[in-house]
């Protein structure tokens, strides 16, 4: 997807917001890195701008605990935190995979904005919302938990420009923050021309959410996200 959170933001936003490419200058090397074949390896350590080879992952920041394995053809691009991990599929991030942790905000359309939204609270505002193009939410695997996937189909008109503050008016937005949207914050914008793949689940306490943006096949590459999906492990 290319998306409204895409555009038109302050820099601290744009550092902070996952779904927006970072930057680097044309030849840039590219690094690989060799996980181990006993033990899982530590993402931050593979550094950013790096091939990261088939192999079993996990990460020293990330919240709740989390290891997840990989196929060939992913590459990690930005840094980490104990809130978000970005994979992409290629070095020009036109295909990623986002990890998400304890959503503080959700917002839809001109509703209330609810605090702490919980999977089922924030599939529920999706498949309700009037300006969306959703799939039926449907249970799929998350390692050993049971998790709730939903796909945004797009095909919308995208916010206009004069509006784009007002953005969760023409759709929803998931936020991670002190303070909801327009805040400064790490943003999930859900719009009616958004492609996207989410899947929702629940670890104790925390929800987390595994968000897969594609590229010309979305069928294909969601069906990645949800093998993914389906070889993690959280807590």
């Amino acid at each position: 997807m290319v998306t409204r959170i895409d555009r038109a933001l302050p820099a601290l936003a744009l550092f902070m917001i996952l779904a927006l490419p970072g930057c680097s200058g044309a030849g840039t090397p590219t690094a690989t890195v060799e996980p181990t074949t006993s033990t899982a390896f530590v993402i931050e350590d593979a550094g950013i701008e790096t091939n990261l080879p088939a192999g079993t992952y996990t990460s020293r920041l990330f919240e709740p605990a989390l290891a997840f394995e990989l196929g060939d053809g992913w590459y990690r691009r930005d840094e980490n935190s104990d809130r978000a991990i970005n994979l992409r599929r290629a070095p020009d991030f036109t295909e990623d995979v986002t990890f998400i942790s304890g959503p503080d905000f959700l917002q839809c359309g001109t509703g209330e904005v609810v605090a702490k939204p919980d999977a089922s609270t924030i599939v529920d505002g999706l498949t309700s919302s009037e300006m969306l193009d959703t799939t039926e939410p449907v249970e799929v695997p998350v390692g050993d938990l049971k998790g709730t996937a939903i796909r945004l189909n797009g095909g919308g008109e995208a916010v206009p420009e004069e509006d784009f503050g007002r953005s969760n008016e023409y759709g929803c937005i998931v936020s991670i923050g002190d303070d909801p949207w327009p805040a400064e914050s790490l943003w999930v914008m859900m719009m009616p021309d958004t492609a996207m793949l989410l899947i929702l689940v629940e670890d104790d306490d925390t929800t987390v959410i595994i968000r897969g943006r594609p590229d010309a096949d979305p069928d294909t590459f969601y069906d990645l996200v949800l093998d993914v999906a389906e070889h993690v492990s959280l807590g």
